[in-house]
């Protein structure tokens, strides 16, 4: 855990400044023009609710795992828990491998034969995505072909193969550079499934040994073997972490990360005023960004 002492909430919203609006038009951007309206603040209350949120919630995805430096990390989704944290692993010295797949995923041999991704949306999006992931010094595994609940063995082979590759270039150490990435040629995989639509692929890469860390109160399900998981992980040794809500003593170490600038609430939220709660059904926004509502004074 972080030991470092806390400088508050009060510190953590105005080191991280004004936040930008979404722009309320499909696009993923927070860039918004000359007649767009002034960007709102995240005050107090705003900076409370995602730390205390989302970002509590990626903290204790970490903690409960015990993850440590030189494992191979592998994280699934995307979901602003996803975004807090890669950025939480990376400031604990830990480079994890995020698995993205593209907006069509080929159903068969011709272009035609494509289904949208539900993981990760359309073009613009994705690759805002792993544009994002890159900078932040984040390994990146792109993975085609796999349709849940049934990839086929040699497409989910290869996506295995594709992940072990990057792992092997993100921390040689640690890694096995094999498909499957189990025990025998190096340390099992910590997979960490941060939303519940990854929670099948979870399950389906998991080698011998390997732990999944499920951030959703889905988990007992994967561990019944609701979609037919359960007796195949049980037959690997494969232990299943759940995690279905953040722990409240977490939030102070969270917010010291904020405040030391390791958390970045800029980029990860996004503040939106609304003329009624209907209205926030409607709203588009980047999949990754933590939506705060406020209603105009």
């Amino acid at each position: 855990r972080d030991r470092s002492p806390s400088r508050g909430l009060g510190d953590v919203y105005k080191r991280q400044g004004e936040l930008p609006r979404d722009p309320g038009d499909g696009s993923s951007s927070h860039v918004t023009d000359a007649t767009a309206p002034r960007p709102a603040r995240l005050g107090a209350a705003g900076a409370l609710a995602v730390l205390a949120g989302e970002a509590a919630l990626a903290y204790t995805a970490y903690a409960r795992s015990d993850l440590a430096p030189k494992e191979p990390v592998v994280v699934l989704g995307r979901t602003p828990v996803t975004r807090f944290l890669v950025e939480i692993l990376l400031a604990k010295g830990i480079t994890p491998v995020v698995v993205v797949q593209p907006p069509t995923t080929p159903r068969g041999p011709h272009p035609s034969d494509a289904q949208p991704s539900a993981q990760d949306g359309d073009d613009a999006t994705f690759f805002a995505w792993t544009a994002w992931l890159a900078a932040r010094g984040a390994g990146v595994a792109t993975v085609t072909g796999v349709t849940m609940p049934s990839p086929g063995e040699q497409v989910l082979a290869a996506a295995r193969s594709a992940i072990a590759l990057v792992l092997a270039r993100a921390a040689p150490a640690s890694a096995s550079p094999s498909p499957g990435a189990t025990a025998l040629s190096g340390r099992p995989w910590r997979i960490v499934a941060t939303d519940p639509a990854s929670l099948s692929l979870a399950a389906a890469l998991a080698g011998p040994r390997a732990t999944i860390t499920a951030v959703c109160a889905a988990a007992q399900g994967l561990v019944a073997g609701d979609g037919g998981f359960g007796a195949a992980l049980w037959q690997r040794e494969v232990s299943v972490i759940g995690v279905a809500a953040a722990s409240p003593e977490l939030i102070l170490e969270t917010a010291a990360l904020a405040a030391r600038g390791q958390l970045d609430l800029q980029a990860g939220v996004v503040v939106r005023e609304v003329g009624s709660l209907g209205e926030s059904r409607q709203l588009a926004q980047d999949p990754t960004c933590a939506l705060v509502l406020t209603l105009p004074a």
